[in-house]
Order: structure tokens, then C-alpha cells, then sequence
């Protein structure tokens, strides 16, 4: 595996991390507020008496507070790790690696949370309760949100044989779930990489629905395949090409 390839994504997404910043410094401006009345400012306690007495509110009285409230972002990344992506001709499992890598080290230069899995299905005879089809995701956790990316990480995801079929809904519910374990969190942000498709895309509208009302956005990265139908769809060629435009969708999803 080529450092430059590395490097150049990370470079990518680096190269827009302002604009992702940016957002989040907004957020926080347009939430700040000033409470008045909240004590007394005491070098204007004689005049303020002195105007009271002529029926004149002194609006210096009192002091003002500055309330700021703590930005704090979080993303998951849930990886498809399918066994189309073992398939000798297929270049997008290296593509998903270089992706991880670089929005975690994103995530961690702009002082976001960031935790990430890969994700297997598996079948069980009936519906659980706690997932939307018979598909039950199997996460294989890399990271955890206390954890910082770190590069010799790469080569150990990498190394992982993908295998299995494909289910976009497990990797959003995987994506979804993992981001709701972060705490304190103002902004969540949940993605899902995958290379494939299948009959359960139908389905994503109403989990980008569910998950917006709880805070959450979902995102949907398709690596070799259109982005038509993928939540906030983004999607491209390579690792490469997609961290080109990764971060100006982003900071346009978190002023939205």
C-alpha cells in the first residue's frame, strides 16, 4: 500500500477541515446568549438608585452574562465488508481503507469524536426488536470514540478478509447505532461506506428519517456506485475522488 495514496487523501479532506470547523464555530456563535439581571453591577448601584428614584431604568445596573454553549461533534463509520470487496478485480476494499483513515484523522486534527466498525450480516429466523429486517449486522469494532487513529492502524483493517453478503440496512443501522454511543454530543453524524447495492436501498429513506429525528444525520459513501438513493449520498471513483468534495457536503449538512 502506497504512503502517497494515504497521504494524498488526508491531504484532501485536510484542505477543506475549515470549512467543516467553520460550521461548528457558527453553530456555536448563533447559540450564544447574554442573560441581564444576574447581579448587580456595584459601581452603578448609587446612580441606578439616584435614576430609580426619577422612574429612569439605569440598563447598566446590571451585569450581563455570556452563555456559550460547548460544541462538541460526533461521527461513526460503519464499513461494508462484504466478500464483493475480496473479489480479485476489485480495487474498492483499499479505497474504503484509505476513506477510514482519512476521516478519522480528520476527525481527530478538528477535535471530533470519531468511532468506526466493520459490519457483517447475519440471518435469524424472525425480526428483532432492535433491528428492521431479519439481517442482523455483526460489527467488528476498530475504533472507539475515546481512541485516537493512529497510522499503523491501516495495514491491520486492511489485512481483514472481507466476506459475506450485502445489506445496506445493517451497515446504517451499525452507523446510526454507534454514533448514539457517543456522549454528549451536539452534532452526530453517521456514515456508511459500501461498494454494493441491493433490494433493501428502499429502505434507507425511512432510517435517514428516524434517525434525523433523534439529531442524527446519515450518510451515505458509495465507492464505484451511484450516490442516487444513498442518504445525503456521496459518492465516486475513488478514496481520492470523493475526499475532494467529502468536507464541503459536510460543512453544508452541519449548517443545515
Amino acid at each position: 500500500m502506497s504512503k502517497q495514496e494515504i497521504k494524498r487523501v488526508r491531504q484532501n479532506l485536510l484542505k477543506g477541515s475549515n470549512m467543516v470547523r467553520r460550521a461548528l464555530e457558527d453553530y456555536a456563535r448563533d447559540k450564544t446568549t447574554y442573560k441581564e439581571g444576574v447581579t448587580f453591577n456595584q459601581s452603578r448601584m448609587v446612580r441606578g438608585l439616584a435614576l430609580a428614584k426619577k422612574g429612569i431604568a439605569d440598563k447598566n445596573l446590571y451585569n450581563r452574562r455570556k452563555q456559550v454553549i460547548k460544541v462538541q461533534a460526533g461521527f461513526s463509520f460503519a464499513s461494508d465488508h462484504s466478500s464483493s470487496l475480496s473479489w480479485n478485480y476489485s480495487r474498492y476494499w483499499k479505497e474504503i481503507c484509505l476513506l477510514l483513515a482519512g476521516m478519522h484523522d480528520l476527525a481527530d486534527k478538528i477535535g471530533v469524536l470519531s468511532t468506526s466498525a466493520l459490519v457483517r450480516q447475519r440471518y435469524v429466523n424472525s425480526v428483532r426488536h432492535d433491528c428492521s429486517t431479519s439481517q442482523v449486522p455483526h460489527k467488528i469494532r476498530l475504533l472507539d470514540h475515546n481512541q485516537k487513529w493512529k497510522d499503523s492502524y491501516f495495514q491491520k483493517i486492511h489485512s481483514r478478509k472481507p466476506s459475506g453478503g450485502t445489506s445496506l440496512v445493517c451497515y446504517a443501522e451499525s452507523a446510526i447505532q454507534m454514533v448514539r454511543e457517543i456522549p454528549n454530543c451536539t452534532h452526530r453524524i453517521a456514515f456508511f461506506l459500501t461498494d454494493g447495492d441491493c433490494a433493501e436501498k428502499i429502505y434507507l429513506e425511512s432510517l435517514r428519517q428516524s434517525a434525523a429525528a433523534e439529531g442524527i444525520l446519515l450518510v451515505g459513501i458509495g465507492l464505484g456506485i451511484k450516490g442516487e438513493g444513498l442518504p445525503n449520498g456521496i459518492s465516486g471513483k475513488s478514496a481520492h475522488e470523493i475526499s475532494l468534495k467529502m468536507c464541503h457536503i459536510l460543512a453544508q449538512l452541519l449548517k443545515g
